[in-house]
């Protein structure tokens, strides 16, 4: 990880050129900032926000090959499997005001708003004693500026939906200033959930073209920014991706998916930039 940033690293010593391949969280959350529609009006908050990190910073792996990291300023637990670049981020709801930079904030309790960060740091991975398999189930964490522990109760399965990008662009090529088209599936869960979870889930994208995950000069939008689904249902959304003319041409990583206020789901796309 890089605790500075938003970018965690694989590198792998088998491999001959010693490469270093880059992934990135998902872009800090609106949330933590306030009211997004402040933000928007408001240019040092909208530059804050726009350069901010979620710095990834505590690593463990799973038991299935699956890497757990706390995202302490993205108010965030991740796990992701490099096996199908598959990235989860759960939010967490416990949020400090103290520990953010509001958009529009006072000492008044009426005038208080949601905002700021639990500030998670150190944890730790449970086991699933029931079964004896040692499949991890439970993550303990700390929630350092709200004097609390947590605990997560993981299991991907149990999902409200799910994102898997088409075969044929897992991995691309893009000349600086074309356009290339990304297709992926939203899958909504079968099981019975509660009809919120379903509700307005928002189309996410960010990239390792800069260390917050912004797309920096590059450009990118989604043929559909928000989708309400019915449990069952697939949808298909494509993102569409503009390489700046002065991006340094190169191997880039984007992470591509959809969230709720509960949970963000993406997928690893390669981008090769010529």
């Amino acid at each position: 990880t890089n605790a500075g940033t938003s970018i965690f690293y694989k590198l792998d010593p088998d491999d001959n050129n010693n490469d270093i391949v880059k992934f990135v969280t998902s872009k800090t959350s609106s949330r933590i900032f306030g009211d997004v529609n402040t933000i928007n009006y408001n240019s040092n908050i909208s530059s804050i926000y726009k350069n901010s990190y979620t710095l990834p910073s505590w690593i463990k792996k799973s038991n299935d090959g699956s890497i757990w990291f706390n995202e302490q300023q993205g108010n965030k637990i991740g796990n992701f499997d490099p096996s199908n670049m598959k990235l989860i981020e759960y939010w967490i709801p416990t949020q400090n005001s103290l520990w953010g930079v509001c958009s529009t904030y006072d000492n008044s309790n009426s005038n208080k708003q949601t905002c700021g960060i639990a500030n998670v740091l150190q944890f730790s991975i449970g086991q699933d004693r029931n079964d004896g398999n040692g499949i991890d189930e439970q993550i303990w964490f700390t929630e350092w500026s709200e004097n609390k522990i947590g605990k997560l109760e993981a299991d991907d399965e149990n999902l409200p939906f799910s994102v898997d990008i088409y075969k044929s662009d897992k991995d691309s090529t893009v000349k600086r200033g074309e356009s290339e088209k990304i297709k992926f599936r939203i899958k909504a869960a079968e099981l019975p959930l509660p009809s919120s979870s379903l509700d307005n889930i928002r189309m996410i994208a960010s990239g390792t073209f800069t260390s917050t995950g912004d797309l920096g000069n590059s450009t990118g939008y989604f043929t559909e920014e928000l989708i309400s689904m019915e449990a069952g249902e697939e949808q298909e959304v494509s993102f569409v991706l503009t390489p700046s003319t002065d991006l340094k041409p190169g191997d880039y990583s984007l992470m591509i998916g959809a969230e709720n206020d509960s949970v963000s789901y993406s997928r690893a796309v390669k981008i090769r930039i010529t």
